[in-house]
């Protein structure tokens, strides 16, 4: 689901506040509080209602002081200048109080994985399953250390935490897995984290997951994960992770095994670093043939990867 990006009518906005707030909660001239402070743009006002529905218990009175406390905030500061001015800081601030209500560790890190992946996209439960488990199984401090040695296993709870994401607002559930809305996915990457330590497992993962579905012969997963392997990969290419050029690799194979054989070309032969690869010797000297040319089913797609960026030649496919 995408948020209008128009804002509401004034009937409008009051009718989605009204869905969240009964009058019981909320009088006409509190619903006209709310509306002077938050404006009518859909996504602050989405924002400020699951917030009300995640805290049953919770007044205008005491979210509107909220509401005027976040903009002090040194962290909001700081993130205003980082971005420059803005129209209406109306949206920021309404993220910025519900992401203060996320307390688990484990939904933060999945947000910030959900607004490094392609807006507006579901992403697949077990790529956030894996990703999840890659992040938890590093070691952060000496009592991380001594649980990998005694190979104790991270406990995931991906369900708590993709609920805690959905109930206040910042993930919304689609037929395919959650997604994440392009405007909060903006501030979660100037808010949450940093990309160092995001990206390496979050690409580990995504190419784990593609790998096997890709030896599956998944397509609907694939197709899943392709946009968000391109996004991935391109953050990965700017951040000069070593071997972001496996992402491009399993992108290129995506494209091919969808029809796509100009972006398959395009991501087989992103100059961007692989295993092995290095200096005018590797695989950036080779020449990729002129037409992409998908291999026989089935295949190693590792090595026709390979095989293409050296410019060999492949037969068509040849499936029943």
């Amino acid at each position: 689901m995408t948020y209008p990006a128009d804002p509401f009518t004034p009937e409008q906005a009051r009718a989605l506040l009204r869905h969240y707030l009964n009058p019981i909660r909320a009088s006409e001239a509190d619903l006209d509080r709310l509306l002077k402070r938050l404006g009518h743009l859909p996504l602050t006002l989405e924002l400020a209602g699951h917030c009300f529905a995640f805290h049953p218990d919770l007044d205008v009175d005491t979210y509107l002081k909220k509401f005027d406390l976040i903009p002090f905030y040194p962290q909001f500061t700081r993130w205003l200048r980082e971005i420059g001015p803005v129209d209406d800081a109306a949206p920021m601030i309404a993220f910025a109080l519900n992401w203060s209500l996320v307390r688990s560790k484990q939904a933060r890190w999945l947000l910030a994985v959900a607004a490094f992946c392609a807006p507006d996209h579901p992403l697949p439960v077990e790529l956030l399953r894996r990703a999840l488990e890659l992040h938890l199984a590093r070691p952060w401090g000496c009592l991380d250390v001594l649980r990998l040695k005694l190979r104790l296993r991270p406990r995931v709870d991906l369900g708590r935490a993709l609920a805690v994401l959905v109930d206040l607002g910042l993930l919304k559930m689609r037929d395919g897995g959650p997604s994440i809305h392009p405007l909060v996915a903006d501030f979660a990457r100037w808010h949450l984290v940093n990309a160092e330590d995001l990206l390496p497992p979050l690409a580990q993962a995504l190419n784990e997951v593609a790998g096997e579905a890709i030896n599956a012969g998944d397509d609907a997963l694939l197709e899943a994960l392709t946009p968000h392997l391109e996004a991935v990969a391109e953050s990965a290419q700017e951040a000069g992770l070593e071997r972001a050029g496996v992402l491009w690799d399993n992108l290129g194979i995506c494209y091919s095994r969808a029809g796509d054989l100009d972006g398959a070309r395009a991501a087989l032969t992103c100059p961007a670093p692989r295993s092995g690869a290095g200096g005018s010797g590797g695989w950036l000297s080779a020449k990729p043939p002129s037409v992409p040319i998908i291999p026989s089913w089935p295949v190693n797609w590792s090595t026709w990867a390979a095989s293409w960026r050296s410019g060999e030649i492949w037969r068509g496919p040849n499936r029943s």
